[in-house]
């Protein structure tokens, strides 16, 4: 694989997920990347999110990211 080439893409992702993903865990709530692809994917609706992680920090960081994350699960 190239260097900065994606395994997936996002088009295929949600292709997948609309078909038969029903819910997305991201382990990784203390990567920013993490946490503003959970806010795109449970906006845009095409599955259930759930952020694993401090709800603390994970709060923290929604606020300094300006995403909204009401319809994320953080556990």
């Amino acid at each position: 694989m190239a260097k900065g080439e994606n395994m997936f893409s996002i088009d295929q992702v949600k292709a997948t997920a609309k078909s038969s993903v029903k819910t997305l865990i991201f382990p990784e709530s203390y990567d920013d990347r993490m946490v503003q692809a959970a806010a795109a994917i449970a906006h845009e609706g095409w599955a259930e999110v759930v952020l694993l992680g401090n709800p603390d920090f994970i709060e923290t960081r929604r606020k300094a990211l300006d995403v909204d994350l009401r319809r994320v699960k953080t556990i």
